[in-house]
């Protein structure tokens, strides 16, 4: 595969994962004349006339490693969230503690569930630590994570940045709410 067909199957990612930073396509163009050949470096205004390629490649590289970190530290001082409130349905992948409040036997409020967590308790949540959910609610700007919608957390205000519907053992099949419930 050519680098132009590398780029047509990639562009449309790169204005998705986050059309705001302009500087990031920039960089991204950057990094992209580095793998082309040596006729496309030459011709690149990072490159002054007369310098050697090996000074102008590391010259480009620490231009990069710039440049990221500054988009890094700009995207990282945003203080609102890039979405007002996030809302997560699913099963035991995605809960947060919803089963720790239902009678059912799918439950995770005992070791080794939590113990990578923050507080290193069992926090309902069917992993060691974060979700993949938890990370999603940092990426996107959250300062806390939208709790579990039956936990006492679940207040008028925490409410208002999303809350978590997930429950382990869920599922499309009627059949599947029958397995759920304690004997």
């Amino acid at each position: 595969m050519n680098d132009n067909n590398i780029h047509l199957n990639y562009s449309h990612l790169l204005a998705f994962i986050n059309p705001h930073l302009p500087s990031f396509i920039t960089c991204y163009v950057s990094f992209r004349r580095l793998i082309r050949p040596n006729s496309v470096l030459k011709a690149s205004p990072i490159l002054s006339p007369g310098e050697s390629e090996n000074g102008g490649l590391r010259r480009r590289l620490m231009f990069l490693v710039f440049a990221f970190a500054l988009v890094s530290i700009v995207y990282a001082q945003q203080s609102t969230p890039l979405v007002p409130a996030m809302l997560t349905f699913g099963d035991s992948v995605v809960d947060v503690g919803n089963n720790d409040y239902l009678p059912t036997i799918f439950r995770a409020n005992y070791p080794p569930y939590g113990r990578d967590f923050a507080n290193q308790k069992p926090s309902g949540r069917f992993c060691n630590g974060k979700l993949a959910i938890d990370i999603t609610a940092k990426t996107l700007g959250f300062t806390t994570y939208p709790p579990a919608y039956l936990s006492p957390e679940a207040s008028r205000s925490n409410l208002l940045i999303g809350a978590n519907f997930a429950s382990a053992g869920s599922g499309y099949d009627n059949r599947a709410a029958s397995l759920n419930v304690r004997f």
